[in-house]
């Protein structure tokens, strides 16, 4: 019984009618992965449930040798739902389980001043099908084809993904703040700019003019 639910629990989320949340975020210079993955369940079994026979060498949330996904898995309102967490603190984000596993072709540049990230093709991983897929960032985004931006929140989403293109840029230094901020100073209107020139030049002229004339008297 305990091996055929090993093999249960490892399959569990290769077969169809699963839904999946692919999070990547890029946040105070570091990488990290949230994933959640969904199923109906159709037996009220709590035995289907027993983490404790999860294989925990399962390559579904093992990245290397060294490292491992944080994992969870619950029951809730007639539902199977495993979370992966990862943070790429001392790992290269190329190491990634799903950029590795589900993307059949990929692009992963690490420039002077960005990263890029290019996925193409079909998701060749079961568990990623039609999947929604959403990137956050602190930083300022140069490129992206997401299907929804929120950019002022540096939130970029592509829905019900199940293949085609996903294209990242984002700066390893400009934050969103000083972008915005920048951008802000950039975007005044010409007259406005000269209105306040005029203003800061008649208020130096005007205390010159009362210096001068406090000097005389």
């Amino acid at each position: 019984m305990k091996k055929k639910l090993l093999l249960l629990i490892g399959f569990i989320f290769v077969i169809t009618g699963c839904t999946a949340e692919y999070e990547l975020t890029y946040e105070d210079d570091i990488f990290s992965e949230h994933v959640v993955i969904t199923e109906i369940v159709e037996t009220n079994s709590d035995e289907f449930m027993s983490i404790s026979s999860i294989d925990e060498n399962s390559h579904y949330i093992k990245l290397d040798e060294n490292n491992k996904y944080d994992f969870n898995l619950k029951r809730d309102n007639g539902k199977n739902i495993l979370t992966l967490d990862f943070e790429f603190k001392d790992v290269s984000f190329e190491k990634s389980r799903f950029y590795n596993d589900c993307f059949k072709y990929r692009t992963f540049i690490d420039g002077d001043d960005y990263y890029y990230i290019k996925l193409e093709g079909e998701s060749v991983c079961e568990y990623l099908k039609e999947v929604d897929i959403v990137f956050k960032t602190d930083k300022y985004v140069y490129d992206t084809n997401a299907q929804e931006k929120d950019e002022e929140k540096g939130i970029y989403k592509w829905k019900d993904f199940n293949g085609g293109e996903i294209i990242i840029q984002v700066s390893k230094t400009e934050t969103l703040k000083s972008y915005n901020d920048n951008q802000s100073v950039e975007f005044i209107p010409w007259y406005v700019k000269l209105i306040v020139s005029g203003i800061v030049v008649l208020v130096v002229f005007l205390i010159y003019r009362k210096i001068k004339k406090d000097q005389i008297d």
